[in-house]
């Protein structure tokens, strides 16, 4: 959204969930991992595991285009 509108607000609120999900973390086996919906298993999954997560933090980073979707100019 900050990248389609311009507003500053949109990447502020990103970068808020990213240090919640910080908060969330856990550390197994020396890895900072994020756990899944129900707080205590750790999964791979897109919607609710790491590879979202992994995906969210990248863009938030270093921007580019939505995961999955189709994006248009």
């Amino acid at each position: 959204m900050a990248d389609a509108t311009g507003e500053r607000r949109y990447r502020q609120w990103a970068a808020q969930t990213a240090a919640c999900l910080h908060a969330r973390a856990t550390v197994r086996e020396g890895l900072l991992l994020i756990p899944d919906d129900t707080l205590r298993e750790v999964s791979a999954a897109y919607n609710l595991g790491l590879a979202g997560v992994l995906d969210f933090l990248l863009r938030l980073e270093h921007g580019g285009n939505r995961a999955w979707l189709v994006d248009t100019d």
